[in-house]
């Protein structure tokens, strides 16, 4: 006889919708990459600026099943009274929608919840009235040294609660696990990585006659230091010509390319805004080294989809990634290190051949594909419910 399958609640913080269609698309990466062996509900509610009542958006996409609600955004010239009428109505929305389901038949084994902040509660008080357990990922970078100081005393307690009436933290690094038991986040932790449709990020195909290095991110200098790529690119330029480099961003480009223009590498640099996942999979398997210069980072979900294309990896070894980044598919270098970045870049240009795609490739599925990390959350569901130990 078959074994019935479980049916997991997915909550998040963050979570696409139709006003940021990309914010917390790894949750969602998440959610399908477990939806092989368990029925996956995914409920998000969200405020719109372009609506004057609520509506109810019902998606079966992808082997999930989605409702989005959106509310029209609360405004209030006292901002704690904005926030508070917020909450209260995030949290009437949540209920409301659990009601219906329960309402047509659905039942919950388990809530999957993810990004602790601002919503932990919600999650814990949704599992006290279902009498069902939960588990978080976290994804936060401010968690991380230099971030989580700047959380109030609040915010800080409330991810502590949360936290702690989890049966599991599954924070995305090792870093970020460290960082928020540092914090005083107590809990159960087990690191489960991001994941790569690695039926989408595929092996790159022909070198180009130019290696083309590619960046991609949200193109804020404070977070991803774009303006330190660029003048590595102008530090490059004036030596050789037989590289190309392209950003892509769904950040405001412009100010990037008003700087390439002022540093005089237009001739060389591309630099385009937002594009959808397929896109991005394509330009990366047009490309041939992928850069990341970022101030700080938990574990960026650009890497291992460049890795899952067989490109090596030139980055900043800040947060997770040095759990991502050896000798044998890229470099790691230091943050703000524009020096070192250029080095790097050279060594790349001069000894590219070195590393090989169809390794890089094979190493990257076998910690990012969908199938590794949905069974990992598969076993940890089972083990939680059946009340395992669970190995760390």
């Amino acid at each position: 006889m078959e074994q019935k399958k479980l049916n997991i609640l997915f909550l998040s913080s963050w979570y696409p919708c139709k006003n940021n269609p990309f914010r917390g698309n790894f949750v969602e990466r998440h959610a399908v990459s477990v939806s092989k062996y368990v029925n996956v509900f995914v409920l998000h509610v969200c405020s719109d600026d372009s609506i004057k009542d609520v509506l109810i958006e019902r998606l079966n996409d992808k082997g999930i099943q989605e409702i989005k609600i959106y509310y029209p955004k609360i405004k209030s010239k006292v901002p704690f009274f904005a926030t508070l009428k917020k909450i209260i109505k995030i949290q009437k929305l949540y209920s409301k929608a659990i009601k219906s389901c329960l309402k047509e038949g659905i039942t919950f084994d388990l809530i999957h919840f993810n990004v602790t902040l601002p919503l932990g509660l919600i999650a814990y008080r949704l599992s006290k009235k279902l009498s069902i357990p939960y588990v978080i990922t976290e994804h936060w970078t401010g968690f991380l040294p230099g971030k989580v100081e700047g959380l109030s005393h609040f915010n800080l307690l409330l991810a502590k609660i949360t936290a702690r009436k989890a049966s599991l933290i599954l924070p995305v690094s090792e870093n970020l696990k460290k960082s928020m038991q540092s914090a005083g986040i107590k809990g159960t932790y087990k690191v489960v990585y991001n994941v790569v449709d690695t039926d989408v990020f595929k092996l790159k195909g022909v070198l180009t006659k130019r290696i083309r290095f590619l960046h991609v991110s949200t193109l804020k200098d404070e977070h991803k230091n774009i303006s330190g790529i660029l003048r590595t690119v102008k530090r490059l330029r004036e030596i050789r010509q037989d590289f190309e480099m392209v950003i892509v961003g769904d950040g405001d480009v412009n100010p990037h390319i008003k700087y390439a223009k002022e540093l005089g590498i237009l001739d060389i640099l591309k630099i385009e805004g937002a594009k959808p996942i397929s896109e991005i999979a394509e330009i990366m398997m047009d490309s041939d080294v992928f850069i990341l210069f970022s101030n700080y980072e938990n574990l960026p979900c650009v890497i291992s989809e460049a890795l899952c294309c067989g490109l090596p990896v030139v980055s900043t070894d800040v947060g997770g990634i040095n759990e991502m980044i050896d000798n044998s598919n890229g470099i790691l270098i230091n943050s703000k290190d524009e020096d070192s970045l250029y080095r790097s870049m050279l060594y790349v240009l001069n000894n590219y051949t070195e590393y090989d795609s169809t390794k890089i490739r094979e190493d990257a599925i076998n910690k990012y594909g969908y199938d590794k990390v949905g069974r990992q959350f598969f076993e940890i569901y089972n083990d939680v419910l059946n009340n395992k130990r669970i190995e760390i």
